[in-house]
């Protein structure tokens, strides 16, 4: 039997019931048989045997990766999962990403198949990322905001009210970056942009890989595969809470766990595209 060509990776930091709705939308949607990899991220042993049981009868190629006892943010989990897999296309969507359109592994891979400059494509984006001032003002959190951002999120308007410019994804429309809600490519761009960076444990990686191939002539797209994304379903988790608190921060600046993180990412982020800030769109 011939390696299924899309491979799904999910890391998965306890809540079974969110997880349920994936499976339930974002798996059942599928008209393939892909491979599914899920990394249990600081998963319970009777939450990786419940997430087994949900998945028996779904017709993927169900693997379970690396078990972690202790949540390890989001990247790892993507990083370690990705080596495990053996499709040509990779798939990352959050676990909290509920897909309504059917066939969206279909759309996905067809379109990856019919145009070779691609890069990342996703769920979300934006055009621009940065304010034009970035480098000409001391840095301060904001100036890293995403501008013209463009969804096919059933509530995208959500995820424009801060911005000027963009709206309703109901076509392919290049973007500069991609939210890691959802993001895939082809193994091939994964092996010469990847891995992705665990440095930044929990944020900023998405911005970080979609820069990476934006700078090496990759055009990013955000397709018409309407979604829901629950949103913050592990940063807000309590094992991984404290999980961060236990491990990142700055006790005298009162910045600990996840808010340090969030810092950190962001500050890393700015220091390494530095030059390269506000990036835009073609």
């Amino acid at each position: 039997m011939s390696s299924p060509k899309l491979s799904i990776i999910v890391g998965v930091c306890g809540r079974i019931d969110v997880l349920q709705k994936f499976i339930a939308t974002t798996l059942m949607r599928c008209v393939h048989q892909n491979e599914v990899i899920f990394v249990c991220n600081g998963c319970a042993w009777d939450e990786l045997q419940e997430i087994d049981r949900l998945t028996r009868t779904l017709g993927h190629s169900i693997k379970f990766g690396a078990y972690f006892e202790e949540p390890r943010g989001s990247i790892e989990p993507l990083n370690v999962g990705i080596i495990e897999s053996t499709g040509e296309y990779l798939a990352m969507p959050h676990s909290d990403m509920l897909i309504h359109t059917d066939g969206w592994d279909d759309m996905l891979i067809n379109f990856l198949d019919s145009n070779p400059r691609a890069g990342l494509v996703g769920i979300t984006g934006a055009k621009i990322i940065g304010s034009r001032d970035i480098y000409s003002v001391p840095y301060e959190i904001r100036q890293l905001r995403r501008f013209d951002v463009w969804s096919s999120l059933t509530d995208w308007r959500s995820h424009t009210w801060m911005t000027s410019g963009g709206g309703h994804a109901v076509q392919p429309t290049s973007v500069v970056v991609l939210d890691g809600q959802f993001m895939a490519c082809r193994r091939s761009d994964y092996n010469d942009f990847g891995p992705l960076d665990e440095d930044y444990v929990h944020h900023m990686y998405d911005n970080d890989l979609s820069l990476k191939f934006h700078y090496a002539g990759k055009t990013n797209y955000v397709l018409p595969i309407v979604g829901e994304h629950l949103s913050g379903q592990t940063a807000n988790y309590p094992r991984y809470q404290e999980w961060a608190k236990d491990r990142f921060g700055d006790p005298v600046a009162g910045v600990v766990g996840d808010a340090w993180l969030h810092k950190q990412a962001h500050e890393r982020f700015y220091a390494r595209w530095r030059g390269r800030l506000p990036a835009i769109a073609r």
